[in-house]
């Protein structure tokens, strides 16, 4: 029996419109998306003695899927569907440590990537983290902290600036599977309906694009005048 596995990969980058775009592609006929987003299955093995040691960083870890047996049961009810897939936006970060699972676990399954203006993308990430309430820092003062927040075991999450350079995991990613299709953020909120259809394509669907705005989320603004001035607009 054929295990029931993805075929297409969400992976990254994280505050750049990934949970909207597997919300939109859950809702076609043939496209099953694991219900929880971030399963982190592919970084768990790298990060769990070492990661999550950042205020909050408890909570993405009690949610992580630790084992492969774990992994299959995520799509055991998706025998129907054409496409399998999920969206865990870490992936791309510890790509070093991920992509040679994924090629070992799931062979050569599509991917999918999406980018954000680098600056906006880190801006939203403090934002995220302020309203969690993780973050008590200034914007620049968290940007001069960044690299021993992660010596230290923060969760990839408060790399700003580090989780926005695209370019070696992006080309690792291209480089290493053979269907990589790449998403602008801001092609995607400005004509999503278009980018939707393209992404169907790339994956052999029958286009049945219907979007709400409903599946844009919005984060929070951050404790700080100039960040508020930066940030007077909806941020996904």
């Amino acid at each position: 029996m054929t295990e029931l596995l993805p075929n297409f990969l969400i992976v990254g980058f994280a505050k750049c419109g990934t949970t909207s775009l597997a919300n939109i592609l859950s809702e076609h006929k043939d496209v099953f998306v694991s219900k929880e987003k971030e399963l982190r299955y592919f970084s768990y093995e790298y990060l769990k003695n070492f990661g999550y040691n950042g205020p909050g960083d408890y909570r993405p870890k009690n949610r992580v899927i630790k084992t492969f047996e774990d992994y299959k049961k995520t799509f055991k009810y998706s025998k129907n569907f054409k496409c399998i897939g999920e969206a865990t936006t870490d992936t791309s970060f510890y790509y070093e440590k991920t992509i040679p699972k994924i090629k070992q676990r799931l062979g050569d399954p599509k991917i999918i990537i999406m980018l954000r203006n680098p600056v906006e993308r880190s801006i939203s990430a403090y934002s995220h983290l302020v309203r969690e309430e993780r973050e008590q820092l200034s914007f620049e003062d968290a940007l001069s902290k960044e690299c021993q927040r992660l010596r230290n075991g923060y969760e990839f999450i408060w790399g700003y600036t580090q989780a926005s350079y695209y370019f070696h995991p992006v080309k690792a990613f291209i480089n290493n599977f053979s269907n990589v299709h790449v998403v602008f953020f801001e092609d995607f909120i400005s004509n999503t309906e278009f980018e939707i259809q393209k992404i169907h394509s790339f994956l052999s669907l029958e286009d049945k694009a219907r979007i709400s705005q409903s599946h844009f989320n919005k984060s929070g603004k951050p404790k700080n005048k100039f960040l508020n001035r930066l940030l007077n607009r909806k941020l996904w």
